[in-house]
C-alpha cells in the first residue's frame, strides 16, 4: 500500500525546478486542446469531477475558493490563467472548485481552514495531499507532474524535485 508520508513534504516546499523528463507527460509539452480549452480551465461541481476521475481514471483536484478572497482571485487571474496550467489540468485532471461558504460542510470534511485550499485525490477518492494558500504556477506544475506519473508511491516530493534539476 502506497505511503502518504511522501506527500507530506509538498505544503512546506517552495520550488523553482527546471524541467527534465518524467514518466508523466511534462507540463511545458504541446497538450492538443480545443480553443475553449486552451484558455480556461474546465471547472465541474464536485460531483461531476468525481465521477468523471473515475470514469477516466484521472487524479481528482478540488480548489476550496470563496469569492471575497483576494489570493483565490489572484490564482484565479494568474495560476488558472497560465496557458500551461490550463492545458495540463485539461488533459490530466477532473477539477471541482468548491466556495467554501456555499458549501461549508463539505470545506469541515476536507479540513479546510481558509481559501484557497487545493486538494489532490486518487480516481477512488483516496486523498493524497493538500495545499493551502496561493500557489504559483510555476509552483504547481511540478506537482502536477508529480501527481499525474503516480511518483508519490515511491519517493517525497522534495526528492522528486532535487532529481529533476
Amino acid at each position: 500500500m502506497t505511503s502518504l508520508r511522501h506527500l507530506l513534504p509538498v505544503l512546506g516546499l517552495v520550488l523553482a525546478a527546471d524541467l527534465m523528463p518524467s514518466r508523466a507527460p511534462s507540463a511545458s509539452a504541446q497538450v492538443p486542446a480545443t480553443a475553449a480549452e486552451s484558455r480556461h480551465v474546465r471547472w465541474e461541481s464536485h460531483r461531476e469531477a468525481e465521477a468523471r476521475s473515475l470514469a477516466e481514471q484521472k487524479p481528482l483536484l478540488i480548489h476550496f475558493t470563496a469569492p471575497w478572497s483576494g489570493w483565490c482571485k489572484k490564482m484565479q487571474r494568474e495560476t488558472y490563467a497560465d496557458r500551461r496550467v490550463v492545458r495540463y489540468l485539461n488533459e490530466h485532471f477532473a477539477m471541482a472548485m468548491v466556495d467554501t461558504d456555499k458549501l461549508p460542510a463539505m470545506a469541515r470534511k476536507f479540513a479546510v481552514e481558509g481559501p484557497p485550499t487545493l486538494w489532490f485525490l486518487e480516481p477512488g477518492g483516496r486523498r493524497l495531499t493538500h495545499l493551502a494558500g496561493y500557489t504559483s504556477a510555476d509552483n504547481l506544475l511540478p506537482l502536477l507532474e508529480f501527481i499525474v506519473a503516480r511518483d508519490y508511491e515511491w519517493t517525497d516530493y522534495g526528492t522528486w524535485l532535487k532529481r529533476r534539476r
